[in-house]
């Protein structure tokens, strides 16, 4: 049980860290709400691979990839 707690410690510092930073990001594609949505997207999948467990050196990486993994899934579907 401890070590969810670290988990979802860590994890929240990263939404705290690099949200804003997506949201910016993503606005300069789509209007705030569909921001939001991908920038949700992007923390949910995180969530699921666990990569909020990799090295601070890949994390910006990686969630680059997963944000236009995601902006390019919501652009085929509208």
């Amino acid at each position: 049980m401890g070590n969810a707690s670290l988990d979802i410690d860590h994890y929240q510092h990263i939404y705290t860290e690099y949200a804003p930073m997506l949201m910016r990001f993503a606005e300069k594609f789509v209007s705030g709400f569909f921001a939001e949505d991908i920038v949700h997207d992007v923390f949910l999948k995180l969530w699921d691979k666990q990569v909020f467990r990799l090295p601070e050196s890949d994390r910006k990486r990686v969630l680059m990839f997963f944000f236009f993994k995601q902006k390019t899934a919501s652009d085929i579907t509208r």
